[in-house]
């Protein structure tokens, strides 16, 4: 006859479910096994333990989506910064019609006022 921990061996190591999933309370094997005293043994939490040390990909996922988070990030500021480059574009390109000249040749202009404040 198996003992228990033996059958719960051979479960956690051949599950095909995420047993390192939270249930509604929060709690997944490990914390059952610690908290419970009906499932508290030392064997088993440290076969969880164990086990989780190996197959846990939980942290990977959560790296995973704060990567795909920055991600985001980045590309929306690089949107605003490409807008604002367009808006200031616009901007010299009126300036320059306006005064009959090149944007090259504001610039230039703009470049010497800089200067001379400094």
């Amino acid at each position: 006859m198996c003992s228990s921990d033996t059958v719960f061996d051979y479960l956690f190591e051949n599950l095909k479910v995420d047993s390192f999933e939270r249930n509604i309370a929060g709690e997944n094997p490990l914390t059952l096994c610690k908290n419970h005293a009906l499932l508290t043994s030392p064997k088993r939490v440290a076969k969880i333990e164990e086990v989780q040390a190996l197959y846990d990909q939980s942290g990977k996922k959560t790296d995973d989506l704060m990567n795909e988070l920055q991600a985001e990030e980045d590309r929306q500021k690089k949107l605003q910064q490409k807008k604002k480059e367009k808006k200031h574009k616009g901007k010299l390109n009126k300036l320059a019609a306006a005064n009959n000249c090149t944007v090259d040749q504001l610039e230039q202009v703009f470049k010497e006022r800089e200067e001379k404040k400094q």
